[in-house]
């Protein structure tokens, strides 16, 4: 049942170097500062951020959403072995609108999203190992104009969840596991998780 809770969250740091420095709008050099169109930051000193600056007109990056919709529904099968345990079949829906989070500290990833997580349906019982999330975390690689690739945070690490395709109102990322409980297999888990810019 904790791989249910793992699957849900699949669900600018200040510096002191010289290259950081966001005040002065001309490096070292005297060369003028360029804007980079995806960090949240001023570093032409222009008063104008990332694609609100005229500089970043034209950059791919201002086509990606600022804020994604997420909405993840997980349902747990329990096989036999588990019903005679006295497990049970359970759905769990989990959603959220989501902010671009600057840094990005997802390596693999165009932007990564953080937002507060709703649970309008959840009939899974509770988790042992303490309550639901209440926040989530996702990275997005912009692959094409009909693909997202999707990464979610699994243990402290950033981790490839596969490809979300534009289905025509949404990105959908679908996958069915098999879920193990101490050793044992108990069931498999389907996942249908639905990205959509805000």
């Amino acid at each position: 049942m904790t791989r249910i809770l793992a699957l849900t969250v699949l669900l600018v740091a200040c510096n002191s170097s010289p290259e950081d420095d966001v005040i002065d709008s001309a490096d070292d050099s005297g060369a003028a500062a360029v804007e980079t169109c995806d960090n949240g930051v001023d570093e032409d000193g222009d008063s104008l951020i990332d694609c609100a600056d005229d500089d970043c007109a034209g950059d791919a990056s201002c086509a990606w959403p600022l804020a994604i919709a997420t909405d993840i529904t997980l349902a747990f099968d329990a096989n036999a072995l588990a019903k005679l345990g006295g497990a049970s079949d359970c759905t769990t829906r989990v959603t959220s609108d989501m902010d671009v989070l600057y840094p990005n500290d997802c390596a693999e990833c165009d932007r990564i999203y953080t937002g507060t997580l709703a649970y309008p349906s959840d009939d899974c019982p509770a988790d042992p190992n303490g309550p639901r999330p209440t926040t989530g975390k996702y990275g997005v690689v912009f692959t094409s104009a009909t693909t997202w690739k999707i990464y979610w945070v699994n243990q402290g690490t950033w981790t490839e969840m596969g490809d979300a395709t534009d289905d025509g109102s949404t990105y959908t990322y679908t996958a069915n596991e098999p879920v193990n409980y101490e050793g044992t297999e108990v069931g498999s888990l389907a996942t249908t998780a639905k990205y959509s810019a805000l």
